[in-house]
């Protein structure tokens, strides 16, 4: 079953270290450009980027989405969208194969 969960966050180095952060959301609840939290604070970190967190499977998958907060929260719109297809098609195919299966004649039966 595919995991719909999509997430961003702020891909920054900060002395040194990589770190992927929770970005700020500002009033109009949209992302602030280059804020994100750090170690329970809300920090401007300019240089970084945005990059989508979410799983396949149990296997932890990330894209680096750019700069841009708005190009952002449209990739990670068109990612839930692309896993939400998925899991219909994966539903749709065990519908399928399960009905051919159960209403399929046994050739064993149409021996007499």
């Amino acid at each position: 079953m595919a995991n719909r969960t999509v997430s961003i966050f702020y891909s920054v180095r900060v002395n040194g270290q990589h770190h992927r952060l929770k970005p700020v959301l500002g009033k109009n609840h949209r992302i602030r450009p280059e804020w994100a939290i750090l170690k329970g604070v809300e920090t401007h970190l300019p240089g970084g980027s945005y990059t989508l967190g979410w799983y396949e499977g149990s296997r932890r998958v990330w894209r680096d989405v750019g700069i841009n907060p708005q190009d952002a929260v449209a990739a990670a719109d068109r990612q839930r969208v692309s896993l939400a297809a998925v899991r219909v098609a994966d539903d749709s195919a065990v519908d399928v194969l399960s009905a051919w299966f159960f209403t399929r004649r046994s050739p064993v039966g149409n021996l007499s």
